[in-house]
Parts: structure tokens; C-alpha cells; sequence
């Protein structure tokens, strides 16, 4: 398989792409986003230094919460995050 083909914004994309060191692997089990996302405020820790980011949980486990995230170098929308690296933001 050719990433550089598959992978949206191609080849560029795939070059920006740094490690986020505090990505945690999907947890085991069926996941959904929630209905409701929550608003959060997260520690993203980049090989570059850490970074907070405004976004939403769109669901958790006791551990982990998944966020929602538009950036170019996670090729993914969304990462598993430690609970420790997230706190709530309050509601508009």
C-alpha cells in the first residue's frame, strides 16, 4: 500500500507527521464517540514540546479520553490521550 496515495494531503502530509509521545494505543473493547462531546482543554506532549490545544472529549475510559484533533501531523481525527493530560473546560 502507498500511504503517499491513501493518506488525505498526500505526501506532504505524511512529511509533517511528529510523534505525539503522549498517544496512547486504542484501548481494547467497542468504541463510539458520545452523543454530547465535552469541552476540554488538552496537553498535547510533541517530540517538539508540549502544546495545549481547546477541543472536545468524544469519549473515555477511567484512564484515557479520546479528543478530537484537525492538525496536520496526526494523521489520525482523533487521539487516545492519558485522563491526566485532559481537564474540562466550562460550558459556554
Amino acid at each position: 500500500m502507498n500511504l503517499a496515495q491513501t493518506v488525505p494531503g498526500g505526501l506532504s502530509r505524511l512529511r509533517s507527521a511528529v510523534p505525539l509521545l503522549n498517544a496512547r494505543p486504542v484501548p481494547p473493547g467497542v468504541h463510539h464517540d458520545v452523543e454530547r462531546p465535552i469541552p476540554v482543554t488538552v496537553t498535547l506532549r510533541w517530540e517538539t514540546g508540549p502544546e495545549p490545544l481547546d477541543t472536545v472529549a468524544v469519549e473515555w475510559t477511567p484512564a484515557l479520553v479520546r479528543v478530537r484533533i484537525a492538525d496536520l501531523r496526526v494523521l489520525t481525527g482523533a487521539v487516545w490521550l492519558p485522563a491526566a493530560d485532559v481537564r474540562r473546560r466550562g460550558c459556554a
